[in-house]
């Protein structure tokens, strides 16, 4: 099915990652756009993300990572529109959860 005219890129975090310890407790969280953002970090292949979000319990080793699709996506950038000189100009700025 194809893009409809005029749509755009929407760069929203999809993905949380918990990082856990070895009791089980989340030592740190961080959020991803694309499966391929958490490939690369963790280099897991596409098949061992897509079973740790979505069968977490058919894997047979424990990477001591959770991930879970968020079900409202999470804006990435802040778009502050601002006026210099009598040109606009538009600042995007990272959001840092």
């Amino acid at each position: 099915m194809p893009r409809t005219t005029g749509s755009k890129n929407n760069q929203d975090y999809k993905y949380k990652v918990e990082k856990l310890n070895e009791e089980g407790e989340v030592i740190s969280c961080d959020y991803y756009v694309t499966q391929g953002d958490i490939q690369q970090k963790y280099g897991l292949k596409r098949s061992a993300v897509y079973f740790i979000i979505n069968n977490p319990n058919m894997r047979k080793t424990n990477d001591f990572i959770k991930i879970k699709k968020l079900e409202q996506p999470m804006p990435v950038f802040n778009i502050e529109k601002e006026n210099e000189d009598g040109n606009i100009i538009f600042r995007y700025n990272k959001i840092i959860y």
